[in-house]
């Protein structure tokens, strides 16, 4: 995941899943220093509010909104209407 985050400024979230289960998120501060590189990521991701598939667009935009950058919550919200 370090690799990842220096492959660009611009990438400040990396999105961890086990398989399709989302297990959490991380940031590059919380990948940078002197941690295992060896350790999985999902022992490091941080966890957040999640919303099941079946909840409602409603649940999913407000939980979205919550804790998403606004400039990123544009492009959700392209993402959003157009599916």
């Amino acid at each position: 995941v370090r690799a990842w985050f220096a492959q660009s400024t611009s990438r400040r979230l990396a999105f961890i899943a086990d398989g399709a289960r989302y297990v959490g998120s991380l940031t590059p501060s919380d990948v940078a220093g002197d941690g295992d590189p060896q350790r999985p990521a999902a022992e490091v991701a941080q966890d957040g509010p999640t919303v099941a598939s079946a909840g409602s667009a409603e649940k999913r935009m407000c939980v979205t909104s919550a804790t998403v950058s606004p400039s990123a919550w544009s492009i959700l919200s392209r993402a959003t209407t157009q599916s």
